[in-house]
């Protein structure tokens, strides 16, 4: 069996596209869904009810305020959420760990500019241990590689970001596309940035069939981001018996 784990920064929580981002959503038919840029607003029980009815059943998120910037994991299997308050004391909304069956979860909408810095840190310090499971890192990381995942060097922490690599997670798109100068992100229409990544251990990576982008969501203007797309080989049988 395969799993289809979906990517996408919705921005500012979707607001009144909410109904295209939804559509696009169906499109894709993802079995996992990590949500960057959630918000726990009022649009928030429209979307959670919309992918309830997509096979979507399962759905945790911080519980923070309706302005906070924040991030949504959903899927058709059960999983049991963490928040990492004590992990992210600066920053307790912008992540979830989600724990399934047989790997790990944890979704991002990571800080803009230095404010980054702590969640980068603990994405390192925590590799010796999270990096001995199958185990995916996975969100809006808001850095990259200078001149590999952006034309020059202007992303914040991109030094950070090489040690979060250097500590050994994998970084599931560029392992299998080392040439690759996608981007998932435009500030301009010729300035872009691959900033939304999957990283993974060793043991979920063995496990990868295929990573990609999709743009057209981008392009139709529903959301100024891309959305990631991680397929993987599942051993729960029933993760497409529930669609």
């Amino acid at each position: 069996m395969k799993s289809h784990i979906m990517l996408w920064n919705i921005r500012f929580g979707g607001g009144s596209r909410v109904l295209e981002i939804l559509e696009v959503i169906a499109e894709h038919a993802p079995d996992i869904l990590v949500l960057a840029e959630f918000r726990n607003n009022s649009v928030a029980p429209q979307l959670c009810a919309a992918l309830e009815g997509q096979g979507l059943t399962f759905q945790a998120a911080p519980k923070s305020p309706p302005r906070e910037l924040s991030v949504l994991i959903a899927s058709r299997c059960e999983f049991t959420p963490r928040t990492l308050e004590n992990e992210l004391p600066l920053w307790p909304f912008r992540a979830l760990r989600a724990d399934f069956a047989s790997f790990t979860i944890i979704g991002f909408y990571v800080p803009t500019m230095e404010r980054k810095r702590p969640v980068l840190h603990f994405m390192r310090d925590a590799a010796p241990q999270l990096l001995q499971t199958a185990t995916l890192l996975i969100g809006d990381i808001n850095t990259g590689i200078p001149h590999v995942d952006e034309r020059g060097a202007e992303l914040t922490c991109s030094a950070e970001f090489g040690e979060v690599l250097d500590a050994g997670w994998i970084d599931l798109y560029r392992i299998r596309n080392p040439e690759s100068r996608e981007r998932s992100f435009y500030e301009r229409p010729w300035l872009g940035y691959r900033i939304d990544h999957a990283l993974g251990s060793p043991p979920f990576n063995e496990r990868v069939r295929d990573v990609y982008y999709s743009h057209d969501e981008r392009y139709a203007g529903i959301s100024d981001h891309s959305s990631l797309h991680v397929i993987s080989d599942d051993a729960h049988s029933s993760m497409r018996a529930r669609k």
